[in-house]
C-alpha cells in the first residue's frame, strides 16, 4: 500500500470506504461495481489487518451477498464459509454475526434446492439469535420467516414429486 503511505489507520479507512461504496452499489443493483469495491476492500483489509480480522469477515460476507445476488451460489457459499470461520474465531460461537453467517449459508443452500441442509443452518442461526436477542427481535423474526418459507418450499417440492409419480403411474 505504498500509494497510501505507511499509516495503517488510513488504509483501514480507505478499505471501509470501498466497502461502503460496494454496499451502496449493491443496493443500486450494480453488482459488478459492488463486487469490484468489495474485492478492493478485502484486499486492503487482508494486507493491513491479516486474514482473521472481523473486517475481513465482513468483506467476505459482502462478497457472498454479491455472488448470491448474481446467482453464483457455490462462490457465495465459499465467501460465507470464510466469513463464518473468521467470525467464530474472532467472536465465538454464540455471536449474532455467526448466526448471520449460518443464515446466509442456509439461504444459499435453499437457493440450490438443498432444503434439509438449509433448514439445519437456519435453525442453528435461530438458536444463536434467540439466546443473544429477545424472541421478538427483528432478526429473530426474519429467520423464523425464512424457516417457515423453507418448510413450505420443501413440502411443495415433496407434493410435486408425489404428483409426478402418480401421473407417471397413471400413464403406464
Amino acid at each position: 500500500m505504498q500509494v497510501l503511505g505507511d499509516n495503517h489507520v488510513s488504509h483501514v479507512k480507505v478499505a471501509r470506504a470501498y466497502h461502503n461504496i460496494g454496499d451502496a452499489r449493491y443496493c443500486q443493483l450494480d453488482l459488478e461495481g459492488a463486487c469490484l469495491m468489495h474485492e478492493k476492500s478485502l484486499a486492503i483489509f487482508l494486507e493491513v489487518l491479516g486474514p482473521n480480522h472481523p473486517n475481513v469477515a465482513d468483506a467476505y460476507n459482502a462478497l457472498g451477498n454479491v455472488c448470491k445476488a448474481r446467482g453464483q451460489f457455490p462462490e457465495a457459499r465459499e465467501h460465507y464459509e470464510k466469513s463464518k470461520e473468521i467470525r467464530i474465531e474472532a467472536r465465538g460461537l454464540d455471536h449474532v454475526d455467526v448466526a448471520g453467517s449460518y443464515a446466509n449459508i442456509g439461504l444459499v443452500f435453499q437457493e440450490m434446492g438443498s432444503y434439509d441442509l438449509a433448514l439445519d443452518l437456519l435453525e442453528q442461526s435461530l438458536e444463536i439469535l434467540v439466546r443473544a436477542l429477545s424472541e421478538d427481535h427483528p432478526r429473530v423474526v426474519q429467520v423464523v420467516d425464512w424457516i417457515v418459507e423453507l418448510r413450505i418450499q420443501r413440502e411443495l417440492r415433496t407434493l410435486h414429486e408425489k404428483a409426478a409419480l402418480v401421473n407417471q403411474d397413471t400413464r403406464s
